[in-house]
């Protein structure tokens, strides 16, 4: 597909410049750039996502017993250690 942009001077001298400092056509930085763009939109999007799931989740007492149960074996896997 192609597309027609127009974009400030100072930008497209920006990606001229590094497209040129990386050994690649204008038209390949930009859509290495558009890929990089997106990717981190989706990671961030991820993020989000989780970060909401952990804000609102309520531990119950399944997981309460999980958790004591871990720390129970932690204290008994380590008990003779010398620190």
């Amino acid at each position: 597909m192609t597309a027609t942009i127009s974009i400030p001077q100072n930008l497209y001298r920006q990606v001229n410049e590094t497209a040129q400092f990386m050994g690649v056509s204008q038209r390949r930085f930009l859509i290495l750039a558009i890929q990089e763009y997106l990717s981190e939109q989706k990671k961030k999007a991820v993020f989000e996502k989780l970060n909401t799931f952990h804000k609102n989740y309520k531990p119950d007492e399944f997981d309460r017993k999980i958790e004591a149960a871990g720390i129970e074996s932690i204290r008994e896997l380590t008990k003779n250690d010398t620190w």
